[in-house]
């Protein structure tokens, strides 16, 4: 509550405004990152590298502790129980229920008419069964009353082998069994948090931290701007649309309108059988391995492309290399649809906000590391030559002022931080801007053109300034020496 004085001659008016800033907290949770080598004898993809991050939630009280994967392609919370004899659950922790004095039965919902506390939920590799229960969940001390599913049985593939007990699912409210399940609609509706958001920042360095943070954005995390992009509303992930393919920056034109869901629980990139062929025949990944030769594989996402270097959609196996795309065919409605996983998480950093509908993409910052540059698609291939010079400088100009803000004092050479290049990477940046502004206003042909123009009418100003210059420094000259 906030109150302002108001002076009205000589009274004054006390007026009572409610402040519009939510009340609630905002908590980051620490995750562990694992990765598992295995090979999959499958066209798609050889060798490629399994990866998940994990952290812990406790549940119950007396608290019980569970290292969890937290799952954006998923809506519920689910960890093995005292019920369950399957091996996988034997080799992970499991719930008590008797150990705790918060603990409640609840119900899934109707099968044939009547109430049942039981459900089964299929994985692309197994299936888990459970219970429908209620109990106290905290995440890094924030804590609040939620259902989840207690598992009675686990398939082993690919359970067993997990080093994390379960999974908490933070996809939208309606992939939840109900809202009574969704740890994030929990936690909003009773004004829990700072913002009605979670954002996620994944790392494969050991100096860094990756973490989900509930209730706010972390500005450290970001090395560009955030920008925000639409919900699509098809298939209940958190998916987006993407407008093409490029590789280099160039349009490929093989993905008209395509669709992708942002999943922290799928190691890998994955799409479209069809469109991933044509892919793996455009990349032309050779066994040399030589990631220099390879193009930059790019996303059209906001009218920004989202890029990934070769070492993000490339393995490494004993026979060469190989193109680490997974064909993942998801039938309508919800598909086709494409698969966004670590690799691309571990490049931008993510920010979801289901009451707007909408996901945020930015730039990781990663210590160390020269960032990535968000451009915009080139129009037509057959343009590039005539604009790399400009695009080259442009990027040029952009690293070089981020290579300052993002780089500590110690390590950044002078020759790179100097106020005179900064200033004149700052003067690249709005010359090369006018091209792209008349581009994107009359066309690349006309935009060149009329911007020739203003550059030979500037030089001819400059010209004219500099011949009256000359002259009126002779005239000068001359009436001093009569």
């Amino acid at each position: 509550m906030k109150f302002i004085l108001l002076a009205s001659g000589a009274v004054l008016v006390l007026i009572a405004t409610v402040s519009a800033e939510r009340l609630g907290n905002a908590v980051s949770v620490p995750l562990s990152r694992r990765v598992l080598n295995e090979e999959i004898s499958s066209t798609a993809s050889e060798g490629r590298k399994k990866l998940a991050y994990f952290g812990d939630v406790t549940i119950g009280t007396p608290p019980q502790r569970f290292t969890v994967v937290f799952d954006t392609g998923s809506g519920n919370l689910f960890v093995p129980g005292t019920e369950c004899s399957s091996v996988a659950c034997q080799f992970h922790r499991q719930f008590t229920e008797f150990g705790s004095t918060t603990f409640r039965p609840s119900v899934c919902g109707t099968y044939e008419g009547k109430p049942t506390d039981r459900m089964r939920i299929q994985f692309g590799t197994g299936f888990m069964e459970g219970k429908c229960v209620q109990d106290e969940i905290c995440i890094s001390g924030l804590c609040t009353s939620s259902n989840f599913l207690e598992a009675t049985a686990e398939s082993s593939k690919p359970f067993y082998h997990f080093t994390f007990d379960g999974v908490m699912g933070l996809g939208l409210s309606k992939m939840a069994r109900t809202k009574d399940f969704s740890l994030m609609h929990q936690l909003s509706s009773r004004q829990k948090l700072k913002q009605q958001i979670f954002s996620v920042f994944l790392s494969a360095q050991e100096d860094e931290t990756s973490e989900v943070t509930f209730g706010d954005i972390v500005r450290e995390h970001m090395a560009s701007e955030l920008f925000w992009v639409p919900l699509t509303g098809v298939s209940g992930f958190w998916e987006v649309k993407i407008e093409d393919i490029t590789l280099n920056g160039h349009k490929q034109g093989i993905c008209k309108d395509c669709r992708v869901a942002v999943d922290t629980g799928t190691s890998m990139l994955a799409g479209p059988s069809e469109i991933m062929s044509r892919l793996r025949s455009l990349l032309n990944v050779a066994n040399n391995c030589n990631y220099e030769e390879m193009p930059k594989l790019g996303f059209i996402i906001g009218g920004r492309i989202l890029s990934l270097n070769p070492s993000d959609y490339v393995s490494r196996t004993g026979w060469g290399c190989r193109v680490s795309l997974m064909d993942m065919n998801i039938p309508p409605p919800s598909g086709p649809l494409f698969i966004f996983g670590i690799p691309f998480l571990e490049r931008y950093y993510t920010v979801y906000d289901e009451p707007n509908n909408r996901v945020g993409f930015a730039v990781a910052h990663h210590k160390g590391q020269v960032p990535e540059v968000l451009l915009r698609p080139m129009r037509r291939a057959s343009n590039s030559r005539k604009l790399s010079w400009v695009r080259s400088h442009r990027q040029m100009a952009a690293t070089m002022s981020l290579r300052c803000n993002h780089l500590p004092k110690s390590s950044s050479p002078s020759s790179w931080c100097s106020p005179s290049l900064v200033a004149v990477t700052v003067s690249l940046q709005r010359l090369h801007r006018l091209p792209s502004r008349i581009e994107r206003s009359m066309g690349l042909a006309d935009g060149w053109l009329l911007a020739g123009c203003w550059l030979v009418a500037g030089w001819l100003l400059a010209g004219c300034w500099l011949a009256a210059g000359w002259l009126l420094a002779g005239c000068w000259l001359a009436a001093v020496g009569c």
